[in-house]
């Protein structure tokens, strides 16, 4: 199970300017590249919260999220990238027999456009969105559930991935390069 955003998908290289070219639109301060980043894991709702302020409606979050999700969508295309190496791994892990999945807090059209962008879809056989109220444990767990799989493998750049592999009995493995740079490595084994 693969996080998409700072771990296949270079997340900043799109995000940073959609965001702050949105921010410019409603005559709001843009952000620092750093504090940006700091944000990217985190779902949508709560980022657009944190940088409009938690004085906006749910409502108005809909269309902020419409507004940056256009800008991406343009941006993907022009400066969007993965990180070096992700589609030799992917094709290597498939080969090999194991079964790929996404699970992101990203929403189904960011995942999908992604994943199609870079023509990687195909690798996975579960693309697992984001789902309101929802913690990344909870939809690993229906996963789990759903497919009757007894375990999984987690792979993410924050400490939330490795804590969400060990809530559900998963083996997890932090990525050293994502915004979250997570550490931890933990292995449990049933």
């Amino acid at each position: 199970m693969f996080d998409l955003d700072a771990t296949l998908f270079k997340t900043d290289t799109i995000f940073v300017d959609a965001v702050n070219q949105v921010c410019m639109t409603r005559g709001v301060e843009t952000w620092e590249r750093d504090k940006l980043i700091e944000l990217i894991g985190k779902p949508t709702i709560d980022i657009y919260r944190i940088i409009f302020e938690d004085k906006i409606t749910n409502e108005e979050v809909e269309i902020i999220r419409y507004e940056v999700r256009s800008i991406e969508e343009k941006l993907l295309i022009q400066s969007g990238k993965l990180y070096d190496g992700v589609v030799d791994i992917l094709v290597k892990l498939k080969k090999a027999g194991y079964t790929l999945w996404i699970c992101t807090n990203g929403s189904d059209i960011y995942a999908n456009r992604i994943l199609n962008t870079f023509l990687i879809v195909d690798k996975f056989s579960i693309i697992k969105s984001r789902v309101e109220a929802l913690i990344k444990s909870q939809q690993i767990k229906q996963v789990l559930d759903e497919t009757e799989w007894c375990s999984a493998i987690v792979v993410g750049d924050r400490i939330s991935d490795t804590e969400a592999a060990e809530d559900t009995g998963c083996l997890s493995i932090g990525v050293s390069y994502g915004y979250g740079c997570c550490v931890k490595l933990t292995l449990h084994l049933q």
